[in-house]
Protein backbone atom coordinates (compact mmCIF):
# COMPACT_ATOMS: atom_id res chain seq x y z
CA UNK A 1 0.00 0.00 0.00
CA UNK A 2 1.07 3.39 -0.73
CA UNK A 3 1.49 6.07 1.54
CA UNK A 4 1.58 9.56 1.75
CA UNK A 5 3.80 11.18 4.39
CA UNK A 6 2.94 13.87 6.54
CA UNK A 7 3.29 17.50 4.49
CA UNK A 8 3.07 16.36 1.59
CA UNK A 9 1.06 18.24 -1.31
CA UNK A 10 -2.61 16.13 -1.45
CA UNK A 11 -4.42 18.68 -3.92
CA UNK A 12 -4.20 22.15 -5.39
CA UNK A 13 -7.35 23.86 -6.85
CA UNK A 14 -7.91 27.47 -8.38
CA UNK A 15 -11.11 28.13 -5.94
CA UNK A 16 -14.19 28.95 -7.16
CA UNK A 17 -14.97 31.75 -4.60
CA UNK A 18 -12.82 33.27 -1.53
CA UNK A 19 -14.79 35.05 0.59
CA UNK A 20 -13.77 37.95 3.45
CA UNK A 21 -15.47 40.11 5.68
CA UNK A 22 -12.57 42.09 5.82
CA UNK A 23 -13.71 45.60 6.60
CA UNK A 24 -12.94 47.60 2.83
CA UNK A 25 -12.70 51.42 4.70
CA UNK A 26 -10.35 50.04 7.36
CA UNK A 27 -8.16 48.86 4.62
CA UNK A 28 -8.13 52.24 3.09
CA UNK A 29 -6.92 53.68 6.25
CA UNK A 30 -4.04 51.19 6.26
CA UNK A 31 -3.20 51.85 2.75
CA UNK A 32 -2.57 55.70 4.03
CA UNK A 33 0.72 54.21 5.97
CA UNK A 34 4.04 54.77 4.42
CA UNK A 35 4.86 51.49 2.63
CA UNK A 36 2.29 49.59 3.86
CA UNK A 37 0.74 46.75 0.96
CA UNK A 38 -2.90 45.25 1.43
CA UNK A 39 -2.68 41.08 1.94
CA UNK A 40 -2.84 40.02 -1.64
CA UNK A 41 -6.08 37.03 -0.50
CA UNK A 42 -8.09 40.22 1.51
CA UNK A 43 -7.48 41.78 -1.50
CA UNK A 44 -8.46 39.52 -4.18
CA UNK A 45 -11.65 38.29 -1.69
CA UNK A 46 -13.15 41.74 -1.39
CA UNK A 47 -12.73 42.78 -5.11
CA UNK A 48 -14.65 39.60 -5.97
CA UNK A 49 -17.55 39.21 -3.34
CA UNK A 50 -20.95 40.79 -3.72
CA UNK A 51 -20.62 43.22 -6.40
CA UNK A 52 -24.35 44.26 -6.48
CA UNK A 53 -24.80 46.43 -9.55
CA UNK A 54 -28.79 46.06 -9.27
CA UNK A 55 -30.45 48.81 -7.54
CA UNK A 56 -33.30 47.10 -6.01
CA UNK A 57 -30.80 44.85 -4.44
CA UNK A 58 -28.79 47.59 -2.58
CA UNK A 59 -30.91 47.33 0.55
CA UNK A 60 -28.96 44.19 1.36
CA UNK A 61 -26.08 46.16 2.16
CA UNK A 62 -27.27 48.06 5.49
CA UNK A 63 -28.82 44.47 6.49
CA UNK A 64 -25.82 42.90 5.96
CA UNK A 65 -23.64 44.80 7.78
CA UNK A 66 -26.01 44.72 11.08
CA UNK A 67 -26.07 41.10 11.10
CA UNK A 68 -22.39 40.82 10.51
CA UNK A 69 -22.31 42.14 14.26
CA UNK A 70 -24.89 39.96 15.52
CA UNK A 71 -24.44 36.43 14.38
CA UNK A 72 -21.32 34.39 14.44
CA UNK A 73 -18.36 34.64 11.71
CA UNK A 74 -18.74 31.29 10.23
CA UNK A 75 -22.84 31.93 9.64
CA UNK A 76 -21.62 35.49 8.27
CA UNK A 77 -19.54 34.03 5.84
CA UNK A 78 -22.23 31.47 4.99
CA UNK A 79 -24.39 34.22 4.27
CA UNK A 80 -22.05 36.79 2.45
CA UNK A 81 -21.71 33.02 0.17
CA UNK A 82 -25.63 32.33 -0.44
CA UNK A 83 -26.21 36.23 -1.99
CA UNK A 84 -23.70 36.44 -3.70
CA UNK A 85 -24.56 33.65 -5.51
CA UNK A 86 -27.66 34.05 -5.97
CA UNK A 87 -26.90 37.26 -7.40
CA UNK A 88 -24.71 35.69 -9.62
CA UNK A 89 -27.15 33.54 -11.33
CA UNK A 90 -29.94 36.49 -11.30
CA UNK A 91 -31.80 36.41 -14.34
CA UNK A 92 -31.61 32.67 -14.85
CA UNK A 93 -35.12 31.70 -14.56
CA UNK A 94 -35.62 28.10 -13.97
CA UNK A 95 -32.02 27.93 -12.73
CA UNK A 96 -34.04 27.52 -9.17
CA UNK A 97 -36.33 25.52 -10.28
CA UNK A 98 -34.42 22.79 -11.47
CA UNK A 99 -32.07 22.84 -8.48
CA UNK A 100 -34.56 22.77 -5.59
CA UNK A 101 -35.58 18.93 -6.00
CA UNK A 102 -32.09 17.97 -6.42
CA UNK A 103 -31.02 19.93 -3.48
CA UNK A 104 -33.91 18.57 -1.30
CA UNK A 105 -33.23 15.15 -2.02
CA UNK A 106 -29.35 16.23 -1.23
CA UNK A 107 -30.55 17.24 2.47
CA UNK A 108 -32.82 14.29 2.99
CA UNK A 109 -30.13 11.80 2.10
CA UNK A 110 -27.92 13.43 4.59
CA UNK A 111 -30.71 13.25 7.71
CA UNK A 112 -30.37 17.30 7.61
CA UNK A 113 -32.71 19.20 9.99
CA UNK A 114 -32.12 22.43 8.06
CA UNK A 115 -35.47 22.50 6.13
CA UNK A 116 -37.49 24.14 8.70
CA UNK A 117 -38.10 27.86 10.03
CA UNK A 118 -36.30 27.97 13.01
CA UNK A 119 -33.07 29.84 11.78
CA UNK A 120 -33.66 32.71 12.39
CA UNK A 121 -30.96 34.39 9.55
CA UNK A 122 -32.44 33.09 6.43
CA UNK A 123 -36.29 33.53 7.71
CA UNK A 124 -35.29 37.46 8.04
CA UNK A 125 -33.20 37.46 4.53
CA UNK A 126 -35.31 35.48 2.62
CA UNK A 127 -37.80 38.54 1.94
CA UNK A 128 -35.28 40.79 1.00
CA UNK A 129 -34.62 38.55 -2.11
CA UNK A 130 -37.72 36.40 -2.40
CA UNK A 131 -38.60 37.60 -6.08
CA UNK A 132 -34.91 35.74 -6.92
CA UNK A 133 -35.54 32.38 -4.86
CA UNK A 134 -37.81 30.17 -3.63
CA UNK A 135 -37.68 29.86 0.56
CA UNK A 136 -37.23 25.94 -0.18
CA UNK A 137 -34.40 26.49 -2.52
CA UNK A 138 -32.99 29.63 -0.74
CA UNK A 139 -33.25 26.94 2.68
CA UNK A 140 -31.22 24.35 0.48
CA UNK A 141 -28.93 26.41 -1.04
CA UNK A 142 -27.71 27.96 2.63
CA UNK A 143 -27.22 24.43 3.94
CA UNK A 144 -25.04 23.09 0.86
CA UNK A 145 -22.93 26.46 1.22
CA UNK A 146 -22.86 25.68 5.07
CA UNK A 147 -21.49 22.19 4.25
CA UNK A 148 -19.23 22.68 1.63
CA UNK A 149 -17.40 26.19 3.37
CA UNK A 150 -14.25 25.98 4.66
CA UNK A 151 -12.72 28.42 6.69
CA UNK A 152 -8.79 29.81 6.49
CA UNK A 153 -7.53 31.70 9.64
CA UNK A 154 -4.99 33.97 8.28
CA UNK A 155 -2.43 37.07 9.88
CA UNK A 156 -4.13 40.49 10.20
CA UNK A 157 -2.25 42.25 7.30
CA UNK A 158 -0.68 45.05 10.11
CA UNK A 159 1.23 42.17 11.48
CA UNK A 160 3.49 41.80 8.83
CA UNK A 161 3.78 45.45 8.26
CA UNK A 162 4.86 45.75 12.27
CA UNK A 163 7.23 43.40 12.09
CA UNK A 164 9.16 43.60 8.81
CA UNK A 165 8.36 46.94 7.18
CA UNK A 166 7.72 49.26 10.12
CA UNK A 167 11.23 49.68 11.16
CA UNK A 168 12.81 49.79 7.46
CA UNK A 169 10.30 53.12 7.01
CA UNK A 170 11.78 56.79 6.96
CA UNK A 171 8.72 58.71 7.21
CA UNK A 172 8.22 57.15 10.69
CA UNK A 173 6.69 60.27 12.10
CA UNK A 174 3.81 60.10 9.75
CA UNK A 175 2.78 56.41 10.80
CA UNK A 176 2.80 57.67 14.67
CA UNK A 177 0.32 60.36 13.62
CA UNK A 178 -1.94 58.07 11.79
CA UNK A 179 -1.75 55.72 14.81
CA UNK A 180 -2.72 58.12 17.59
CA UNK A 181 -5.21 59.86 15.16
CA UNK A 182 -7.27 56.22 15.65
CA UNK A 183 -6.38 55.31 19.21
CA UNK A 184 -3.48 52.98 18.02
CA UNK A 185 -1.04 54.33 20.53
CA UNK A 186 -1.72 55.95 23.92
CA UNK A 187 0.36 59.27 23.16
CA UNK A 188 2.42 61.12 20.39
CA UNK A 189 6.12 59.74 21.29
CA UNK A 190 8.97 60.76 19.18
CA UNK A 191 11.10 58.16 20.64
CA UNK A 192 11.12 55.48 17.11
CA UNK A 193 11.85 52.84 19.78
CA UNK A 194 8.50 53.52 22.06
CA UNK A 195 6.60 54.25 18.93
CA UNK A 196 7.97 51.17 17.71
CA UNK A 197 6.84 49.02 20.94
CA UNK A 198 3.13 50.52 20.79
CA UNK A 199 2.62 49.64 17.43
CA UNK A 200 3.42 46.06 18.68
CA UNK A 201 1.47 46.11 21.12
CA UNK A 202 -1.40 47.43 19.26
CA UNK A 203 -1.12 44.41 16.71
CA UNK A 204 -0.83 41.74 19.22
CA UNK A 205 -4.11 42.48 20.27
CA UNK A 206 -5.80 41.91 17.13
CA UNK A 207 -7.42 39.16 15.99
CA UNK A 208 -6.65 37.16 12.84
CA UNK A 209 -8.48 37.64 9.76
CA UNK A 210 -10.79 34.84 8.73
CA UNK A 211 -11.96 33.54 4.98
CA UNK A 212 -14.50 30.90 3.68
CA UNK A 213 -13.24 29.18 0.79
CA UNK A 214 -16.07 27.33 -1.48
CA UNK A 215 -14.14 24.77 -4.17
CA UNK A 216 -17.19 24.73 -6.30
CA UNK A 217 -19.82 26.33 -7.85
CA UNK A 218 -22.44 25.32 -5.13
CA UNK A 219 -25.09 26.08 -7.67
CA UNK A 220 -23.87 24.48 -10.73
CA UNK A 221 -21.81 21.29 -9.06
CA UNK A 222 -24.62 18.96 -8.38
CA UNK A 223 -22.70 15.75 -7.09
CA UNK A 224 -21.65 15.53 -3.64
CA UNK A 225 -18.28 17.71 -2.78
CA UNK A 226 -14.89 15.80 -2.79
CA UNK A 227 -14.27 17.32 0.35
CA UNK A 228 -15.55 15.43 3.30
CA UNK A 229 -15.74 17.44 7.19
CA UNK A 230 -14.16 15.46 9.93
CA UNK A 231 -13.75 16.61 13.57
CA UNK A 232 -10.71 14.84 13.39
CA UNK A 233 -8.87 16.05 10.16
CA UNK A 234 -6.50 14.19 8.15
CA UNK A 235 -5.35 17.53 6.05
CA UNK A 236 -5.90 21.15 5.73
CA UNK A 237 -5.88 23.56 3.55
CA UNK A 238 -3.69 26.55 2.55
CA UNK A 239 -3.64 29.83 0.17
CA UNK A 240 -1.47 31.44 -1.64
CA UNK A 241 -1.11 34.18 -4.51
CA UNK A 242 0.77 34.62 -7.37
CA UNK A 243 2.09 38.87 -7.17
CA UNK A 244 2.01 38.92 -10.42
CA UNK A 245 -1.24 37.83 -11.58
CA UNK A 246 -3.01 37.75 -8.42
CA UNK A 247 -3.85 34.33 -8.97
CA UNK A 248 -4.98 32.56 -6.13
CA UNK A 249 -4.21 28.43 -5.67
CA UNK A 250 -5.68 26.78 -2.35
CA UNK A 251 -3.76 23.20 -1.63
CA UNK A 252 -4.28 20.53 0.22
CA UNK A 253 -1.48 19.48 2.96
CA UNK A 254 -1.23 16.19 4.78
CA UNK A 255 -1.19 16.29 9.04
CA UNK A 256 -0.24 12.75 9.40
CA UNK A 257 1.32 9.82 7.17
CA UNK A 258 -1.85 8.36 5.36
CA UNK A 259 -2.43 5.53 3.40
CA UNK A 260 -3.48 6.72 -0.46
CA UNK A 261 -6.80 5.45 0.02
CA UNK A 262 -7.61 7.55 3.11
CA UNK A 263 -10.09 10.11 2.50
CA UNK A 264 -9.00 14.16 2.62
CA UNK A 265 -11.27 14.98 5.55
CA UNK A 266 -10.74 18.55 7.02
CA UNK A 267 -12.22 20.76 9.55
CA UNK A 268 -12.20 23.97 9.03
CA UNK A 269 -15.96 25.04 9.85
CA UNK A 270 -18.02 23.77 13.17
CA UNK A 271 -19.39 20.06 12.53
CA UNK A 272 -22.70 19.66 11.43
CA UNK A 273 -25.16 17.58 14.13
CA UNK A 274 -25.18 14.76 12.31
CA UNK A 275 -21.45 14.57 12.11
CA UNK A 276 -20.13 10.93 11.78
CA UNK A 277 -16.67 11.59 12.17
CA UNK A 278 -14.24 9.22 14.03
CA UNK A 279 -13.98 11.62 17.06
CA UNK A 280 -18.05 12.28 17.30
CA UNK A 281 -18.78 8.57 16.81
CA UNK A 282 -16.07 7.83 19.59
CA UNK A 283 -17.87 10.32 22.09
CA UNK A 284 -21.44 9.29 21.37
CA UNK A 285 -20.57 5.50 20.78
CA UNK A 286 -20.21 3.76 24.49
CA UNK A 287 -19.18 0.45 22.61
CA UNK A 288 -17.19 2.10 19.78
CA UNK A 289 -13.81 2.32 21.41
CA UNK A 290 -13.92 -2.12 21.80
CA UNK A 291 -13.44 -2.14 17.93
CA UNK A 292 -9.78 -3.07 17.78
CA UNK A 293 -8.24 -2.82 14.25
CA UNK A 294 -5.51 -1.30 12.69
CA UNK A 295 -7.44 1.23 11.19
CA UNK A 296 -9.32 2.39 14.55
CA UNK A 297 -5.91 2.24 16.36
CA UNK A 298 -4.54 4.63 14.13
CA UNK A 299 -7.27 6.89 13.83
CA UNK A 300 -7.09 6.68 17.94
CA UNK A 301 -3.82 7.80 17.88
CA UNK A 302 -4.79 10.92 16.14
CA UNK A 303 -7.87 11.63 18.38
CA UNK A 304 -5.42 11.67 21.68
CA UNK A 305 -3.45 13.92 19.54
CA UNK A 306 -6.43 16.24 19.26
CA UNK A 307 -7.10 15.54 23.02
CA UNK A 308 -3.80 16.50 24.20
CA UNK A 309 -3.96 19.63 22.67
CA UNK A 310 -7.06 20.42 23.74
CA UNK A 311 -5.61 19.53 26.55
CA UNK A 312 -8.10 16.68 28.22
CA UNK A 313 -4.81 14.76 29.48
CA UNK A 314 -7.14 12.14 31.10
CA UNK A 315 -9.01 10.93 27.47
CA UNK A 316 -5.45 11.86 26.04
CA UNK A 317 -3.55 9.45 28.05
CA UNK A 318 -6.42 6.92 27.95
CA UNK A 319 -6.25 6.24 24.08
CA UNK A 320 -2.78 6.61 23.92
CA UNK A 321 -1.95 3.60 26.10
CA UNK A 322 -5.14 1.58 24.23
CA UNK A 323 -2.72 2.33 21.68
CA UNK A 324 0.47 1.02 22.91
CA UNK A 325 -1.19 -2.29 24.33
CA UNK A 326 -2.46 -3.01 20.98
CA UNK A 327 0.87 -2.40 19.09
CA UNK A 328 2.79 -4.28 21.72
CA UNK A 329 0.28 -7.61 22.33
CA UNK A 330 -1.21 -7.35 19.13
CA UNK A 331 0.93 -6.44 15.78
CA UNK A 332 4.67 -6.35 18.14
CA UNK A 333 5.34 -3.64 16.28
CA UNK A 334 7.72 -2.10 18.67
CA UNK A 335 8.17 1.48 16.79
CA UNK A 336 4.37 1.99 16.79
CA UNK A 337 4.44 0.63 20.69
CA UNK A 338 7.30 2.90 21.41
CA UNK A 339 5.96 6.01 19.76
CA UNK A 340 2.66 5.60 21.72
CA UNK A 341 4.01 5.33 24.97
CA UNK A 342 6.60 8.10 24.90
CA UNK A 343 3.53 10.37 23.58
CA UNK A 344 1.50 9.19 26.65
CA UNK A 345 4.94 10.42 29.24
CA UNK A 346 4.92 13.66 27.31
CA UNK A 347 1.35 14.15 28.66
CA UNK A 348 2.81 13.33 32.34
CA UNK A 349 5.02 16.25 31.34
CA UNK A 350 2.34 18.82 30.27
CA UNK A 351 0.48 18.17 33.91
CA UNK A 352 4.19 19.28 35.37
CA UNK A 353 4.52 15.52 36.93
CA UNK A 354 8.10 15.43 36.20
CA UNK A 355 9.57 12.12 38.23
CA UNK A 356 6.61 10.09 37.09
CA UNK A 357 7.47 10.85 33.57
CA UNK A 358 10.96 10.14 34.12
CA UNK A 359 9.99 6.51 36.01
CA UNK A 360 7.83 6.12 32.98
CA UNK A 361 10.60 6.09 30.35
CA UNK A 362 12.92 4.06 32.76
CA UNK A 363 10.09 1.20 32.60
CA UNK A 364 10.30 1.05 29.10
CA UNK A 365 13.75 1.05 28.35
CA UNK A 366 13.65 -1.98 26.39
CA UNK A 367 12.54 1.26 23.70
CA UNK A 368 15.54 2.91 23.72
CA UNK A 369 16.60 0.92 20.78
CA UNK A 370 13.53 1.83 18.25
CA UNK A 371 12.85 5.37 19.58
CA UNK A 372 15.15 8.11 19.43
CA UNK A 373 13.57 10.41 21.97
CA UNK A 374 13.08 7.78 24.58
CA UNK A 375 17.14 7.09 24.07
CA UNK A 376 17.74 10.36 24.44
CA UNK A 377 15.41 10.82 28.03
CA UNK A 378 17.31 7.80 29.59
CA UNK A 379 20.88 9.16 28.32
CA UNK A 380 19.40 12.12 30.37
CA UNK A 381 18.45 10.00 33.32
CA UNK A 382 21.71 8.93 33.68
CA UNK A 383 23.57 11.94 32.80
CA UNK A 384 21.68 13.68 35.59
CA UNK A 385 21.37 11.10 38.45
CA UNK A 386 17.86 11.55 38.59
CA UNK A 387 17.00 8.16 40.53
CA UNK A 388 20.84 7.92 42.04
CA UNK A 389 19.38 10.29 45.09
CA UNK A 390 15.77 8.91 45.24
CA UNK A 391 15.52 9.11 49.46
CA UNK A 392 14.28 5.77 51.14
CA UNK A 393 11.84 5.59 53.98
CA UNK A 394 14.67 5.98 57.09
CA UNK A 395 16.71 9.14 55.21
CA UNK A 396 13.56 10.79 55.41
CA UNK A 397 13.40 11.01 58.90
CA UNK A 398 15.98 13.18 58.66
CA UNK A 399 15.39 15.69 56.91
CA UNK A 400 14.99 19.33 58.79
CA UNK A 401 11.48 20.75 59.29
CA UNK A 402 9.76 22.10 56.17
CA UNK A 403 6.37 24.37 55.74
CA UNK A 404 4.26 23.57 52.57
CA UNK A 405 2.74 26.90 51.02
CA UNK A 406 0.21 26.71 48.25
CA UNK A 407 -2.39 23.67 47.62
CA UNK A 408 -1.96 22.63 43.78
CA UNK A 409 1.71 23.59 43.16
CA UNK A 410 2.86 23.98 46.82
CA UNK A 411 6.30 25.46 47.88
CA UNK A 412 8.25 23.94 50.29
CA UNK A 413 10.28 26.08 52.51
CA UNK A 414 12.93 24.62 54.60
CA UNK A 415 14.98 27.22 56.41
CA UNK A 416 18.85 26.40 57.34
CA UNK A 417 18.82 23.67 54.89
CA UNK A 418 22.61 24.81 53.59
CA UNK A 419 24.50 27.50 55.02
CA UNK A 420 24.98 30.54 53.23
CA UNK A 421 28.75 30.03 51.97
CA UNK A 422 27.70 26.75 50.81
CA UNK A 423 25.15 27.90 48.88
CA UNK A 424 27.62 30.48 47.31
CA UNK A 425 30.20 28.04 46.70
CA UNK A 426 27.91 25.73 44.46
CA UNK A 427 26.82 28.58 42.32
CA UNK A 428 30.39 29.45 41.69
CA UNK A 429 31.17 25.99 40.90
CA UNK A 430 28.04 25.76 38.13
CA UNK A 431 29.24 29.15 36.55
CA UNK A 432 32.81 28.30 36.44
CA UNK A 433 31.99 24.84 35.10
CA UNK A 434 29.48 26.56 31.94
CA UNK A 435 32.20 29.15 31.40
CA UNK A 436 35.01 26.06 31.09
CA UNK A 437 32.43 23.70 28.81
CA UNK A 438 29.72 25.68 27.09
CA UNK A 439 30.91 29.23 27.16
CA UNK A 440 28.13 30.34 29.22
CA UNK A 441 24.48 29.25 29.89
CA UNK A 442 22.34 28.42 27.20
CA UNK A 443 18.59 29.90 26.37
CA UNK A 444 17.78 26.40 24.91
CA UNK A 445 14.87 25.53 26.95
CA UNK A 446 13.64 21.33 26.85
CA UNK A 447 10.22 20.60 27.99
CA UNK A 448 11.54 17.29 30.13
CA UNK A 449 14.03 19.17 32.16
CA UNK A 450 12.30 22.35 33.70
CA UNK A 451 14.97 24.92 34.57
CA UNK A 452 12.19 27.62 35.66
CA UNK A 453 8.62 27.71 36.46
Amino acid sequence: MVTISKASELNHWNPYKVISLFDRDEEKLFLELPGYSSCPILDHACRNCLNIRDDNLMKLYPFLTKTLQDIEYFDSLCLVAVLDTILEHKGIADRWEILEKQLKDDLIASNSNALNDENLLLVETWPLIQQEISWVSFQALYERIESQMHMIKLDHPLVDYAKRILFQIDDFEKVVEIAFRHKWFPKVTKNRLQASQFFLDYVDSLHPCMVGILLEDPASKLKKSFLSQSCLPLACLQLSTDKETDFLTCTMISLYDLDSEEPHAVSTRPPPENCSCFKCQFEKETNFQDILTHKWVSMAQRLAHVYFQEEKYEKAKHLYKKCHNYFAKTTKNKIMAADSWHSMVAVFLAEYKFLKAQRYWKKHSDYQSTHSEIALQLEKQVSYGYFDSILDTNSLKKLPEYQAIGTSQSLFCCPNMLSYSTCRQLITWAQEHALEEKGGWTTNRHYAVPTKV
